[in-house]
């Protein structure tokens, strides 16, 4: 199911909380940047725009790249994440980094002189990468002395999408500074009708009549406390089935601490009946979920959609007693961005994981937004060099997520991207379970379903990390931070990964990535198998 999703969400209840976060936090990873903002210059000083704004209604947000200093970021990130670096597992701060690789306090006062002069509200990121310009559509219009373009929302897409001019005010971008997208999306609760529970056709329980039977799920016996048509149909794999089979309930069995899980979930929503049905059903409390939203869907979006709900549901199963976050922001514009950000920005501290099931066309991407794509890779090294580990979904088209707009194979975005991790990207690294039939269950509007696709697989996989980031956290150790550099060098250990050796991954006949022994571009490294991949990680440096 990895695409830009159409979702929505219905208001916090069952012990979940949306957030609402000030510009000025006092938690750790802001509390600097608030002593910066204060208690660097005169008291006669503006303070310093470096803050993580709360969305508004009525505000439309454009982003802002800005003239940081990223040579060395890369390798920096690179070496925290390899064994046997002398600075493997070593992280630091956000703050630090941001300091160290983003823009000079002088470069963004001046951005942000120049912005303000127009109207026009000016936030620095914490990441000191980029920055939000924020403003009324009646804003807009005065400082571009043009409205914006407007393309309404409507019940299907409860999106308003804006797009700038083509010619836009020098001081809009001055020196250092440039536009990174030119439309933004803002969500609209009133346009918002009723979505059907598959109206993408990827959940397989609302097919017809197939061409042909699926497989059924003749594993070892259910274990559910609960009944659906689905289940009885062997429709699914139960996640006690599949945690079994890739050694989680090994592993759930010996850990340890509270693992931090952030979903990024770009214009999708969930029921918390939803997750609470499906712990009854198999077996875990439902976690609470902290929700923040993100620029441009102030308040949370009110119906529920299969992605997100099978985000939760999956990882919640695999990890009921971590600490979930979700962040909610746009399928379009700049939500990828913004989610990301917010994940590292939170002010209660750093994740330990964050997983993100979608995904576009890389080279529509690099192609039509180059700086958009360099300012989220920047954000992905960031992550990786504060401790973060960003599992994001290789995509459901297999070697042609292009399709026919591009010659041969084609990659996944931000699947793709350095950060999720290396500096040579292979996709995918490892897999777990994509199936339709039987594929992952999805309680959607109390209704069990079978859900397919890696959008499964990743979050399976992001919580089964986090599981050993307690664990680690627990024993005094740092977090695994970036973990494809353990992920390799564990390939070698006997037994680490279900090495996949049939198969392919070629759905439009290309001509590319079977299964062979070893890392192949089918199944990358294989399957984790979780009751032995721990014990393999390395030590710090």
């Amino acid at each position: 199911m990895n695409r830009p999703a159409r979702a929505a969400w219905l208001p916090p209840a069952l012990g979940t909380r949306t957030r609402a976060y000030a510009a000025l936090a006092t938690a750790t990873v802001f509390a600097a940047v608030s002593v910066l903002a204060s208690g660097c210059a005169s008291s006669s000083a503006a303070p310093l725009p470096v803050s993580l704004p709360v969305p508004k209604a009525g505000e439309v947000t454009f982003y802002l790249s800005l003239p940081a200093s990223t040579a060395g970021l890369d390798q920096a990130a690179v070496q925290a994440a390899t064994p046997g670096s002398s600075t493997y597992r070593h992280f630091t701060s956000l703050e630090t980094a941001a300091s160290r690789f983003g823009a000079a306090d002088a470069r963004i006062d001046a951005i942000a002189t120049s912005v303000q002069g127009l109207g026009l509200q000016f936030a620095a990121d914490p990441t000191r990468l980029f920055a939000r310009v924020t403003g009324s559509a009646k804003q807009w219009q005065t400082a571009l002395g043009t409205p914006l373009t407007e393309q309404a929302a409507t019940a299907s897409d409860p999106f308003t999408t804006y797009s700038l001019p083509a010619k836009t005010p020098a001081a809009l971008q001055p020196a250092g500074a440039a536009l990174l997208l030119r439309s933004a999306q803002t969500y609209d609760p009133a346009a918002e009708g009723r979505q059907p529970s598959a109206g993408n056709g990827e959940v397989a329980g609302t097919q017809a009549t197939p061409a042909k039977p699926w497989p059924v799920n003749t594993g070892t016996p259910d274990t559910a406390a609960c009944s659906a048509p689905a289940l009885e149909r062997g429709e699914v794999y139960t996640p006690q089935q599949v945690q079994t089979a890739y050694g989680v309930s090994a592993l759930r069995a010996r850990a340890s601490g509270t693992p931090v899980i952030t979903i990024l979930d770009l214009g999708g929503g969930w029921l918390p009946s939803d997750l609470a049905l499906a712990g009854e059903c198999f077996g875990y409390s439902p976690p609470r979920v902290d929700q923040m939203q993100g620029d441009g869907v102030p308040t949370a979006i009110k119906n529920a959609d299969p992605e997100t709900s099978l985000d939760l549901q999956t990882s919640a199963a695999v990890a009921p007693n971590a600490q979930f976050r979700l962040v909610q922001s746009t399928a379009e514009g700049g939500g990828l961005l913004d989610g990301f950000s917010r994940a590292l920005d939170d002010p209660d501290g750093l994740p330990d994981v964050i997983s993100l099931s979608y995904g576009g066309c890389a080279a529509a991407e690099n192609t039509a937004t180059p700086a958009f794509t360099s300012t989220i890779d920047a954000v992905l090294a960031m992550a990786a060099l504060t401790g973060v580990s960003s599992f994001v979904a290789a995509g459901d088209s297999g070697s042609t997520t292009c399709g026919s707009s591009v010659n041969g194979t084609s990659l996944s975005y931000p699947a793709v991207s350095p950060f999720v991790p290396q500096d040579h990207r292979a996709v995918p690294d490892v897999s777990a379970l994509a199936d339709i039939v039987p594929g992952w269950p999805d309680v959607l509007d109390g209704t069990l379903l079978p859900v397919g696709g890696t959008s499964g697989s990743t979050p399976f996989t992001a919580a089964a990390t986090a599981l050993v980031d307690g664990s680690q956290h627990a024993a005094g150790l740092p977090a695994i931070g970036l973990a494809n550099g353990w992920f390799y060098r564990a390939a070698s250990h006997p037994g680490a990964f279900f090495d996949v050796t049939t198969g392919n991954n070629d759905l439009a006949g290309v001509g590319c990535c079977h299964a062979t022994v070893g890392y192949d571009l089918a199944s990358g490294l294989g399957v984790p198998n979780w009751s032995v991949l721990p014990a393999t990680l390395p030590a710090p440096g």
